[in-house]
């Protein structure tokens, strides 16, 4: 069973395989005659868009990190990156598409750039003229030649891939240089306003989240036990547990604490499992849109760092995690052994604000922000 929502998925060529992405920033690969997932990449935070390239060696994905959305490919058997292509040209596109040959792919974008990519060159090689429009979609032809768009301007075009020469287009231009000089105007029009928009909204979100941040906290609850890490499952339960067992500190291998969201914004936070969405837990935007996450009072096991009574950085777990999404106005329980919180030492972990975009959708809202826990803290509330 797949734990987490699926943005994308796509054949192999034998019809064996699905390669699947997640948006919890995980490929992953499935055995289509047993159904079960064979391997997975942590690749970053989400992933709109995965193809695979025509030899199947390679995988070309749109990943999300914070506010950038970045194009890279990917080495198939490990999960290792080959190319970052330019974020400069990524960061709003809307359409992915590779050639059957494997040496070029397209992208289209929220402004009505369509963009057509050398696969070993980082930055676009030529914009294909269009005119004004959005929503656009891309085909390449089976010999890989000549790709096709169209979009919202109602119209198709047939371009070379080698020269970017137009070699047809379903509705033809009249007064070709005064409509193209129409257009070039409410092409701009469209790209400031949404530049503007992005500027205003990055400038709200760092007046909004400075203060927010104040109402995300950690507070101590109890001493008790807790599972080792290490022996718990990918996918687990958030229904308390463990949580409920109070013990005096001598007997107890384990803080117990409560991380609160208390701003009117949903939170991301780091996790060592998988926990499942509860369709009665959700948070819904102004535009309609919602986000799924934990119930108030669920237990989890955040994935958290360490660092020295100094602020530098300790080596402590391990290098595998998910995310959970913490809704407004509540709190999840998770526990931290206690010997971690010696000689001065404090967890560290990030978490992220989320809000509905310019683009009408749902992504990080300001800077990645920090919170801290210590012993000294548990003395502060005893």
């Amino acid at each position: 069973m797949v734990s987490v929502p699926i943005s994308t998925a796509t054949f192999s060529k034998d019809g064996n395989r699905i390669l699947s992405s997640h948006y919890d920033g995980t490929l992953r690969f499935w055995n289509i005659n047993h159904g079960k997932e064979y391997k997975r990449f942590k690749v970053g935070e989400s992933i709109p868009f995965v193809l695979f390239s025509p030899d199947e060696k390679t995988i070309l994905a749109a990943i999300g990190n914070g506010d950038k959305l970045q194009i890279k490919l990917f080495d198939a058997n490990n999960g290792k990156v080959i190319t970052i292509f330019d974020d400069e040209e990524t960061s709003s596109i809307e359409a992915l598409s590779i050639s059957p040959n494997g040496k070029h792919f397209a992208t289209s974008d929220i402004a009505g750039d369509v963009l057509l990519w050398d696969i070993s060159k980082n930055k676009p090689i030529r914009e294909l003229d269009i005119g004004f429009s959005g929503d656009d979609a891309i085909a390449f032809s089976p010999d890989g030649k000549t790709v096709a768009v169209g979009g919202r301007n109602q119209n198709l075009f047939l371009f070379d891939v080698e020269t970017g020469n137009k070699l047809w287009q379903l509705i033809p231009f009249y007064q070709e240089s005064e409509l193209e000089i129409h257009l070039t105007k409410e092409k701009e029009e469209r790209q400031t306003k949404l530049r503007e928009a992005k500027t205003q909204r990055d400038k709200q979100a760092a007046i909004d989240t400075e203060k927010f941040k104040e109402q995300v906290y950690i507070t101590f609850e109890h001493y008790g036990d807790m599972t080792n890490p290490g022996e718990q499952k990918m996918l687990e339960s958030d229904e308390p547990n463990k949580s409920k067992i109070k013990k005096p500190a001598n007997d107890s291998n384990a803080v117990w604490l409560r991380l609160n969201n208390d701003s009117p914004l949903p939170i991301s936070i780091p996790t060592r499992s998988i926990y499942l969405p509860n369709p009665k837990c959700f948070h819904e935007f102004s535009n309609g849109k919602k986000i799924f996450g934990l119930c108030d009072k669920r237990e989890i096991s955040v994935w958290f760092g360490l660092e020295d009574r100094d602020g530098k950085s300790l080596r402590y777990g391990f290098d595998f995690g998910s995310n959970a999404i913490l809704l407004p106005k509540s709190s999840v329980l998770f526990a931290v052994p206690r010997e971690v919180l010696k000689n001065g030492n404090a967890i560290r972990f990030i978490f992220t604000f989320k809000k509905d975009s310019v683009e009408n959708e749902i992504e990080d809202y300001g800077t990645d922000k920090i919170l801290r826990f210590s012993e000294s803290n548990i003395r502060e509330v005893r």
